[in-house]
């Protein structure tokens, strides 16, 4: 049985893999800075191969902590990271507030640094791992009013490719995955919306299983 680490479980992507592999059976841990969304999640899946930890992943030491925890809690096994947790504040560069692009690079890619640097020792050591790591069509074109969370998909879509080829003679296998646009978790949630945002969470979940 695989074990799972989800960053971003809370909401989202993240909540939908998190749906996903605990109605498949996994061990999943899952991981957010929001405590909240992360108790709605135990209570509405209600299941004992679910743990969850609170995290804010800008801090390198929280990533090393969640990583080691998760390894811990779930029988010291690591399976699987998806780097996932993100956030993007909609603004021109030349209307952002003092330290909002440094934290777009530290929520996406120093986080997926830090976790990539946690995992792949554990990895190493079980001699099998998988790495996912969630980037964005705005790593290719950019586009307005996002150009903090452009450069962090970016930089993560190059750090991925680096560390795949630094793992190519072990059995960890380090990915992107580019999904379908994430603001559809960002609608209003009326009946018409929430059940397509409950299929997307499907094919998102279906199209994740061909890479861990």
């Amino acid at each position: 049985v695989k074990t799972i680490l989800i960053t971003g479980a809370g909401s989202g992507i993240g909540r939908a893999w998190t749906k996903g592999f605990i109605n498949d059976g996994y061990t999943v841990t899952a991981a957010d800075i929001n405590k909240n969304s992360l108790n709605s999640l135990m209570m509405e899946l209600d299941s004992p191969k679910l743990f969850t930890i609170k995290c804010d992943v800008s801090k390198a030491k929280d990533v090393q902590d969640m990583v080691e925890n998760a390894y811990r809690i779930m029988g010291n096994r690591l399976d699987v990271l998806f780097n996932n947790a993100g956030v993007s504040y909609n603004t021109r560069i030349e209307d952002s507030e003092t330290g909002q692009f440094e934290q777009h690079i530290a929520i996406h890619l120093f986080a997926c640094v830090n976790g990539m640097k946690a995992a792949i020792p554990i990895m190493r050591r079980q001699k099998f791992g998988r790495i996912i790591n969630t980037v964005s069509r705005g790593a290719e074109g950019g586009g307005r009013r996002n150009g903090g969370y452009a450069a962090a998909k970016a930089g993560m879509w190059a750090v991925t490719r680096a560390a795949a080829h630094e793992v190519a003679d072990t059995d960890i296998l380090i990915n992107i995955f580019k999904s379908i646009d994430n603001s559809i978790y960002w609608l209003p949630n009326d009946d018409v919306i929430q059940n397509f945002k409950e299929y997307c969470g499907d094919l998102i979940y279906t199209f994740s299983l061909y890479i861990i």
